[in-house]
């Protein structure tokens, strides 16, 4: 390809300063794909493409560069917080990562990293930009670099026809953009005991129940009380807390005051008529919670630091979404699953207990838990296409 004379100016004058590369961890044996997120949004998008990229190619491991972690890394995935935006930082990572393929998901175009990925023949993707990705670049301000830059990639999947009509007028060859819609963001939905799920529906005797999940010491008495009122309502209601430590089982417990009780499954206490509370103090079940429930409080997102739990694995379940203002790393699915009508948005602490009693009528938890699949499955498609994609140019990575 043709030299750039903007993108060269523009690696030298940005070619200094920066720390040095850190690797954090030994490359893993046999093929790689780097994936890197532009932003918090676009790390969801990332985790669901790896999960679909090793589900295509056995044995593939992954990068994942993004500015912060996810909550939970998908197999064979190293995270890394190395932005890599001086060349020679760039540089050191493409050395020693040796990847068969670079992804790139959501906005952000690094012009160290791509011309140094280009340079070494490592293929690139960009998949799930929008139009607003070209308009708010600070590249833009340098006539013809974002051209540049696009020229070296091998594919752009976008989000819509207004993005390939924003990249193609940036300089983005036609044969390489292509309209997918938007990318998946869901987490792999957590895995059950089908025979336990069996005997605690049948322990629960046919009782309404909902779900709060991942619940910070800090809403602990809040969840409480909001279950107090909606006893008035709904006199055989059973919650099922699930603390976001699972630590504080005994002292959730000794926060239930009479005419309450409550169950804890730390404990193997089984499920009685008169029990109003069931706190699940363990781990690796929230599969099981989602699938009981067909309501969900995210806990942490009134009084809390945010949700702690992705709000789309209760969407995949088929459990109706109930949070506050707080969306912690959340931000982006909560706003699809707004768009979509299918979660309910509590503006104070007191509405609580009210939304709840509301969204417990049976038509309503179902009007909201169908709304929420449709958006939580949305964007399967689009990743699907990605993926296969990707896997392709991995092959051709790999003969390089």
């Amino acid at each position: 390809m043709k030299a750039s004379p903007v993108l060269a100016l523009y690696l030298a004058l940005h070619a200094g300063g920066g720390r040095p590369a850190q690797m954090g961890a030994p490359r893993p044996e046999g093929p790689l794909v780097w994936v890197r997120a532009g932003d918090e949004g676009d790390l969801h998008a990332a985790c669901a493409l790896i999960v679909r990229l090793q589900a295509r190619r056995a044995g593939l491991a992954c990068l994942l560069t993004a500015p912060q972690a996810p909550a939970e890394l998908p197999p064979r995935t190293t995270w890394s917080p190395e932005p890599a935006t001086r060349r020679g930082t760039a540089a050191a990572l493409l050395d020693h990562w040796r990847p068969e393929i670079l992804l790139f998901v959501g906005d952000d175009l690094p012009p160290a990293l791509i011309a140094e990925a280009h340079r070494r023949g490592v293929p690139m993707m960009l998949a799930g930009a929008g139009a607003g990705a070209v308009a708010a670049s600070g590249l833009r301000w340098w006539p013809g670099l974002i051209g540049g830059l696009l020229r070296r990639l091998d594919a752009l999947q976008l989000r819509d026809a207004a993005a390939r009509r924003a990249f193609r007028r940036a300089g983005a060859p036609a044969g390489a953009t292509e309209v997918v819609g938007e990318l998946d963001e869901s987490p792999p939905p957590p895995p059950h005991n089908e025979a336990e799920r069996a005997a605690l529906a049948e322990g629960f005797r046919g009782r309404p129940v909902w779900l709060a999940a991942g619940v910070p010491e800090r809403e602990e008495e809040l969840v409480l009380a909001s279950h107090r009122a909606a006893l008035r309502m709904s006199h055989r209601l059973l919650l099922i807390l699930v603390p976001d430590d699972p630590a504080r089982g005994p002292a959730i417990a000794a926060r239930v005051e009479p005419p309450m009780a409550a169950a804890r499954r730390a404990g193997e206490e089984e499920i009685e008529e008169e029990h109003q509370v069931y706190i699940a103090d363990t781990e690796g079940e929230m599969g099981l919670w989602y699938r009981l429930a067909p309501v969900t409080y995210l806990g942490g997102s009134m009084l809390g630091p945010g949700c702690r739990r992705h709000p789309f694995e209760a969407a995949a379940l088929g459990s109706a979404i109930l949070h506050g203002p707080r969306t912690g790393p959340y931000r982006t699915p909560l706003k699809r699953l707004a768009g979509g009508r299918a979660a309910v948005e509590l503006c104070r602490p007191e509405r609580l207990s009210e939304a709840l009693c509301e969204v417990l009528a049976p038509d309503r938890a179902a009007e909201l838990a169908a709304a929420a699949w449709t958006v939580e499955t949305a964007g399967a498609g689009a990743s699907e296409r990605v993926a296969a994609s990707a896997v392709a140019l991995t092959e051709r990575g790999a003969a390089r």
